[in-house]
């Protein structure tokens, strides 16, 4: 994964390099549970790249809550089954199997139709494979010789807690991407905070400081979230001065850094994408690409330069029209169908 590195719970075995879970992977039923609260992701330090996205921490934020959300490890009653829920929970009670298999698969439903229609930057795979983990352990109680209804019924609820816990992330995120009136006001009175107004539309805010680093590390950055940083030292320049000391200007610059505020909002969804993979993962690189993340920084480069007349390139590579066609519809969220 670009920017990340997997980080496998104690007792489950250790991937190779780069790995990522394919859609509908599931994690062995012999490994155990997480612990509560597991980040299944790391970052890799920032590369010394001329312009750096930290990459969308929002997205290990959204792993965490749903290793949360669907491993409360505390007593329950059904603990020697696998499914924990906290004790008092409002799991609803059913008098046969019967129905309280069809509340089980009704959540299902509900879980996957609301990730499917908020198509935010948390990981569907794993979705799935805490359905599938699921899924066994209510087949497995359906085959016993006195199944009890209230088992499958507590395994739904864990579903329910699953889409809750999202349904909260996706509210925090709808505000967080939504254009700010207050942020079109240029408090800074600065040639970026206009160009990023104009381009962000009020979604961004800019923050002058040392989070970049030097002007030889970065221009501007990104990290979680939609504010863009700026080392302090460019607070005064203008786009005159930009041209002269760095060969581009502030729309440039932050048409960049946008477009990686965009991915933030969608990146395990876009890095996981069938067009993304094809058209930027598996491209040339060039021979400095272990110094950055190329694919997307590439990928910002077309989303800006789909848009923008002017825009400079900041890192090789062509932008094909393929590319830009794909790349345009991140910058407006269509790439994502359902």
């Amino acid at each position: 994964m670009p920017n990340y590195d997997f980080n496998p719970p104690p007792g489950w075995p250790t991937p190779p390099p780069g790995w990522r879970p394919l859609p509908g992977w599931q994690p062995d039923p012999s490994w155990p549970a997480p612990p509560v609260g597991w980040s299944f992701w790391t970052v890799r330090p920032p590369s010394r790249a001329r312009r750096i996205a930290l990459a969308a921490l929002g997205a290990v934020s959204a792993l965490t809550l749903l290793v949360v959300a669907g491993v409360v490890v505390i007593q329950s009653n059904f603990s020697d089954r696998g499914i924990t829920v906290p004790a008092g929970a409002p799991v609803p009670t059913f008098a046969t199997i019967g129905e309280a298999s069809a509340y089980y698969e009704q959540q299902k439903v509900e879980l996957r139709a609301f990730v499917d229609e908020n198509p935010f930057g948390y990981d569907y795979t794993f979705v799935e494979g805490y359905i599938g983990d699921y899924d066994g352990k209510v087949a497995d109680e359906r085959g016993d010789l006195s199944p009890d209804p209230a088992v499958i019924a507590a395994a739904g609820y864990q579903l329910v807690t699953i889409r809750e816990g999202f349904e909260d992330l996706v509210d925090t995120w709808e505000v967080e991407f939504a254009p700010k009136p207050a942020l079109l006001d240029n408090v800074t009175g600065t040639v970026a905070e206009a160009a990023l107004d104009a381009v962000s539309l009020g979604v961004s805010d800019i923050s002058f400081d040392d989070f970049c680093g030097t002007t030889d590390e970065a221009l501007a950055c990104v990290a979680s979230g939609t504010t863009v940083h700026v080392p302090s030292e460019l607070q005064a320049y203008d786009d005159e001065q930009m041209r002269v000391e760095f060969g581009d200007h502030w729309t440039s610059v932050m048409g960049h850094e946008f477009g990686h505020v965009i991915q933030n909002k969608y990146f395990l969804r876009l890095v996981d994408d069938a067009q993304f993979i094809r058209l930027f993962e598996n491209a040339e690189a060039p021979p400095d690409a272990a110094d950055y993340d190329y694919p997307i920084e590439h990928l910002a480069d077309c989303m800006a330069a789909s848009v923008l007349d002017d825009y400079i390139m900041g890192y090789p590579g062509e932008c094909t029209t393929e590319k830009l066609d794909f790349a345009r519809t991140v910058w407006d969220g269509s790439f994502y169908t359902g």
